[in-house]
């Protein structure tokens, strides 16, 4: 198995548990053309799985900023730049989205 292979696998969230991992792992091995699985041979939805962080890497506090901090930063490129705009597609007053901008340190 290549190792970018076992890495999607690894990555994805198994809900089907041991039975679903068994069945990509068949499929992958009937339809393959090679003598090695690659992320070619495996479902779409393996492939696009995204790693899913550890709890102790990230706070509770860390992990509200920086989703506030992406929310913030696309309303402001979509608003281009507007920060009225901005605070109005976020359903926020113009002062708090100003607050957020000082906490969030967001140029």
């Amino acid at each position: 198995m290549a190792d970018e292979a076992l890495e999607k696998l690894l990555a994805y969230g198994w809900p089907g548990n041991v039975r679903e991992l068994a069945n990509v792992i068949e499929r992958a091995v009937v339809l393959g053309d090679g003598p090695q699985l690659t992320p070619h041979h495996l479902p779409a939805r393996v492939v696009g799985a995204q790693p899913a962080g550890r709890l102790n890497e990230t706070s509770y506090h860390e992990a509200i900023n920086s989703y506030r901090r992406e929310l913030i930063v696309r309303a402001l490129a979509d608003a281009q730049g507007n920060r009225v705009a901005a605070a109005k597609a976020l359903g926020i007053n113009r002062t708090h989205l100003l607050k957020l901008l000082k906490l969030l340190h967001i140029t």
